[in-house]
């Protein structure tokens, strides 16, 4: 069995589009269907119901298959971290990926902890969107990932770190701060500032199905990529945006932002701490997820108090 051809097969498995896997491997679609045929000409079986080049579906052989690259992958990602680990003498490696707002504003604390504790530790983090990150986890290419709950897929193990609230970022001594209880109708008289819209379950998402299904305009302004963007121009009076974050909101521009609770709207979420379940952590691994989940429980008070 051909190793590239494994993994285009993949790719096309877990993308369920030829031409999204093409894309990834930068590789042309005859190129990837022709490595395709030849590995099921190589197991003696279709691997795919093939309807088109964007909508491929696995027959059993295929679910069959994908099981057996997702391990050979997951354990093909564990000898390399073993293998730079010995060449390291053998301080260990972990590697994490998490969005923009996780990695500088909420994880730093542990992180400074984590490197005064294990000093001769590699870490490596990795921003990226959620679907990303648990592909690379998938992929063996990541230890952990962060993500709130309603984005994390089943197969995956999961630890609860912090609870998420939903919460409005406005500018300080904005007249929403005045509300006795802020409704939908309160924030739609306002220009909204909100994440891509292809970043999937981003809460500038959340608040566009709000608004649609009671009827209320969206006076869009600004789509963001990242939370410090959206923080500049709340911050400069241009609108408000949906955010989520613990208790007490985000540290970020402090003398100049309010972040409003909005639990009565918007039901909090946890954030999750995901690993492969197949996959065991190496010890620094480990290591750097005990740490998270006691920094974890060290907030947990304070955002059950507000939930």
């Amino acid at each position: 069995m051909d190793w590239m051809h494994l993994e285009t097969f993949y790719h096309a498995a877990t993308l369920k589009s030829l031409s999204k896997a093409a894309m990834v491997m930068h590789r042309s679609q005859p190129a990837l269907s022709k490595q395709i045929k030849a590995l099921e000409s190589s197991l003696g079986c279709r691997l795919f119901t093939r309807l088109n080049s964007r909508n491929m579906v696995l027959t059993e052989e295929g679910r069959r298959v994908l099981l057996f690259a997702e391990d050979v992958f997951q354990r093909r990602g564990g000898l390399l971290r073993e293998l730079e680990s010995l060449r390291n003498g053998g301080a260990g490696r972990a590697t994490l990926a998490a969005g923009t707002a996780t990695l500088s504003l909420m994880l730093p604390d542990a992180l400074v902890r984590f490197r005064r504790e294990y000093p001769g530790a590699k870490l490596t983090l990795l921003e990226r969107s959620p679907d990303v990150a648990f592909e690379m986890l998938s992929r063996g290419r990541i230890d952990l990932t962060l993500a709130l709950e309603s984005q994390v897929p089943g197969h995956l193990v999961t630890y609860p770190w912090k609870t998420a609230h939903f919460v409005l970022m406005v500018p300080r001594g904005h007249e929403l701060t005045r509300c006795g209880t802020i409704r939908l109708e309160d924030i739609a008289r306002h220009p909204i500032i909100k994440l891509a819209s292809n970043i999937r379950f981003a809460s500038g998402t959340k608040l566009e199905q709000s608004f649609a299904e009671q009827g209320l305009p969206m006076n869009f302004f600004l789509e963001a990529r990242n939370i410090y963007l959206m923080g500049e121009y709340v911050r400069r009076g241009f609108g408000v945006s949906l955010v989520t974050a613990p208790a007490g909101g985000l540290p970020l521009f402090r003398e100049e932002l309010e972040f409003l609770p909005l639990d009565h709207l918007f039901n909090p979420e946890h954030i999750l701490i995901c690993a492969w379940k197949n996959a065991p952590l190496s010890p620094c691994a480990q290591s750097l997820l005990h740490i998270l989940l006691e920094e974890g429980e060290r907030t947990a008070p304070a955002d059950a108090s507000t939930a």
